[in-house]
């Protein structure tokens, strides 16, 4: 638009609608050059020559002037042209949430895959909530595909612990967690917290507090635990779901499709 956006531009031609997109492993390859990607090596700014940084897929950069939806690339959020690829039950909760005003009960919707903060010291999900954030939704996918939640017997820490587990035996510290989920939960709160935990006990513990994260990173686990907890309880969702579709309020999806998309067998 020709005005420079310091968030993430270091230069504006004004000719950013017809700038190509180029991946970044083509730049770092040599088999793009800089011009190829709508930039040549530096420009004249107001300020005096500057170097131009090119319009790229997978820099971690969402640049929406170039067409960019998301960035970087990660399966089943952000495609590898950064598009948004949303899995499937995830497009019926924000479907679901969109079209209805008084939302899920208990799910947080497009509050909690979408949402405008930014982080200081973590991960920058520029706006697009846990869809951006690669550690919350690594770990909320898992809980789609394990159905965790609902089959563990314990909730949400039985997605970490193992099936049947108490919240005792767990927190002891020579136990092994045997969770479908163990690592992508231990990575969402080693990415929301910025250490690593040494003791299952410390572990549960901080999950139990949803603490502030650390140096203003991004509360990866904390949404994630918000989410999984609030839009998978399979008894919760399906009476939501058969509420708006009396209420045709549901969109384009069926129950049974949202049920079979979020509440794995």
């Amino acid at each position: 638009d020709g005005k420079v956006d310091p968030t993430f531009e270091l230069c504006d031609t004004g000719l950013s609608a017809v700038t190509p997109l180029c991946l970044q492993t083509e730049i770092t390859a040599g088999t793009k050059t800089l011009s190829d990607c709508g930039c040549t090596a530096e420009v004249l700014t107001p300020g005096g020559l500057e170097e131009c940084r090119p319009s790229v897929c997978g820099n971690g950069v969402i640049q929406k002037d170039a067409g960019e939806e998301c960035d970087p690339p990660q399966p089943g959020a952000c495609s590898t042209s950064c598009k948004l690829e949303i899995e499937p039950c995830t497009a019926c909760m924000l479907e679901f949430d969109f079209r209805d005003t008084e939302g899920l009960s208990t799910c947080p919707g497009a509050a909690g895959f979408l949402s405008d903060t930014k982080t200081l010291g973590g991960v920058d999900t520029a706006g697009l909530g846990c869809l951006g954030d690669p550690a919350c939704f690594k770990l909320w996918s898992c809980a789609v595909e394990t159905n965790c939640l609902n089959e563990s017997g314990t909730g949400f820490f039985g997605c970490y612990c193992g099936d049947g587990v108490s919240i005792g035996d767990c927190s002891a510290p020579s136990f092994v967690p045997t969770g479908s989920c163990k690592d992508e939960v231990l990575e969402a709160r080693e990415a929301q917290q910025g250490f690593p935990f040494k003791e299952n006990a410390e572990l549960i513990s901080e999950i139990s507090l949803d603490p502030t994260p650390r140096d203003g990173r991004y509360p990866s686990a904390n949404i994630a635990r918000t989410l999984i907890e609030g839009c998978l309880d399979s008894a919760v969702l399906q009476s939501d779901l058969e509420a708006a579709k009396a209420a045709d309020r549901l969109g384009p999806y069926t129950v049974d499709q949202c049920l079979a998309a979020c509440i794995k067998p």
